[in-house]
């Protein structure tokens, strides 16, 4: 949203599209076939663009509501009374057809293994700090998101009410403090890069809200910088997703798209948490007849379909209910 509360239509086309390349990235991993694995290559780069989205809409949020720390415990109320109830839902459904699946005749998979304790780090995105597993893949992004608006809530004065170098310092220690902290195998570049995403986002909020003044040429010096991090970080093809996505964001963001624009996005979160869920058992059990690309794009556009429809039946049942009561606590 912008300060003054309006929806961005091309940041709810940016989620709507994010969120529909991941679907196709697990939706297509069965299948070998040109386009499909076109989609395995490249739809999970969907992400990093959540990651610039998020970086980018919730401080100005926070901006246009002209937050203080001190209204911290608030805005972590709104943001678990706007995001769990999907989230702990979309766990519950998974449980339930995992086992379900198990009870199938040719069942192939993996038989239900998991633990209360496993569920219960599962509520608060913990699972990165233990030794257990995410019960979803697609569900291990939802910690960063979780973390991000902690520390921006917390460290909210130093993104938008000092000079733009407290920004880039705060954005640094918090890819330091993530290297210090997490040092080992599973520490890559991608890894920190995605940090960075974020501050690619903040930065790009400071442009918007600190306009053309003295701060401008600061600005663009450290988001370029940033830019350039995420680049070396994580790689050309996540570098170039990553500065297509804000020029997209700075570029269009005064641009009305239609109708169109607001209800992709607006289903956009049901789609990301349900299509491992309901499209991944479809395209699975479409594998075992499909014989040949052509039958192989045919059972991933069924599986899409299948997900995105359900996704705005979960959204209008679950998601919608918890974005009003969220605004009770604005």
């Amino acid at each position: 949203m912008t300060p003054s509360g309006r929806r961005i239509a091309v940041i709810e086309a940016m989620r709507g599209i994010a969120s529909i390349a991941v679907a196709c990235f697990h939706l297509s991993l069965p299948f070998s076939s040109a386009l499909p694995a076109t989609l395995k290559a490249y739809g999970w780069l969907g992400v990093d663009v959540f990651f610039v989205i998020s970086g980018f809409v919730i401080p100005l949020s926070l901006y246009g509501r002209s937050y203080e720390v001190r209204n911290f415990p608030n805005f972590l109320l709104r943001r678990l009374v706007r995001l769990e109830p999907p989230y702990i839902a979309s766990l519950l459904l998974t449980i339930a057809l995992w086992h379900l699946s198990a009870l199938a005749p040719g069942f192939g998979g993996k038989e239900p293994d998991y633990t209360l304790a496993q569920l219960g780090f599962h509520l608060f995105y913990l699972i990165p700090l233990t030794s257990h597993g995410w019960l979803g893949a697609n569900y291990w992004s939802l910690a960063y998101e979780f973390v991000f608006y902690i520390a921006v809530g917390l460290a909210f004065p130093f993104l938008i009410a000092r000079r733009v170098e407290f920004t880039a310092a705060a954005i640094a220690a918090a890819v330091a403090a993530f290297y210090y902290l997490y040092q080992g195998p599973v520490l890559d570049g991608i890894f920190l890069s995605r940090i960075v995403e974020f501050g690619v986002g903040i930065l790009l909020m400071r442009l918007v809200v600190d306009g053309d003044g003295r701060r401008a040429v600061a600005n663009w010096f450290w988001l370029a910088a940033c830019l350039l991090a995420v680049f070396y970080l994580g790689g050309f093809v996540i570098g170039l997703v990553v500065f297509l996505s804000a020029c997209a964001i700075f570029l269009l963001k005064d641009l009305e798209l239609g109708r169109w624009a607001y209800f992709i996005g607006g289903f956009s979160y049901s789609l990301y948490l349900t299509h491992t869920i309901i499209g991944a058992r479809i395209a699975h059990l479409g594998a075992r007849f499909a014989e040949g690309a052509f039958q192989e794009i045919a059972v991933v556009a069924v599986a899409l379909a299948g997900t995105v429809a359900f996704a705005i039946a979960f959204e209008y049942a679950i998601e919608t209910p918890a974005k009003q009561a969220a605004r009770r606590f604005a």
